[in-house]
């Protein structure tokens, strides 16, 4: 086995190695990227939550001076006081929903974002690895050196025993 033929193989054999490291890596990155994303999403849950809470504190504060404001004008009951309160739910109900809203494409973004990285971080490694290893292979002579040394007409065993 000349030369080149070792290279050759010894090319053919980095790059195969270099592919199983690059999707080892692949994988570390993307489990770390989960990682990070569950992270991510407990801030946001955390922070949608403290934004309920604080909406719903609102509302009671405002339905409070409602309330009061009715029972001081002599109102109470009233289809003012009635209609306050009922914007008041349906504002409250329209803030949670928008805030789940934001909470939720917040969290697509984040994972459309992560694929797309993954993906193109995958791209650029099997670039890189087709690239490296068809350099080598190249200047081992290519399928050049896989071709047998031997006299025409002989076969490898017919040279070793002429």
């Amino acid at each position: 086995m000349g030369v080149e033929t070792v290279v050759a193989i010894a090319a053919l054999a980095a790059g195969a190695y270099s592919t199983v490291q690059s999707q080892e890596a692949q994988s570390e990155a993307r489990s770390e990227a989960k990682k990070s994303q569950r992270e991510q999403k407990a801030v946001n849950a955390a922070r949608a939550a403290q934004e309920r809470r604080q909406q719903v504190r609102e509302e009671r504060v405002r339905r409070a001076r409602i309330l009061q404001a009715s029972e001081g004008t002599g109102v109470a009951g009233s289809s003012g006081q009635i209609g306050a309160l009922g914007n008041l739910s349906t504002q409250l109900n329209a803030n949670l929903g928008f805030n789940l809203g934001q909470l939720q494409s917040a969290q697509s973004i984040s994972n459309f974002q992560q694929n797309a990285m993954t993906a193109q971080g995958q791209a650029q490694s099997w670039d890189q690895i087709y690239g490296l290893s068809g350099s080598i292979f190249s200047a081992a002579g290519g399928f050049g050196a896989f071709k047998s040394n031997t006299p025409t007409g002989q076969t490898p065993q017919q040279q070793t025993l002429g």
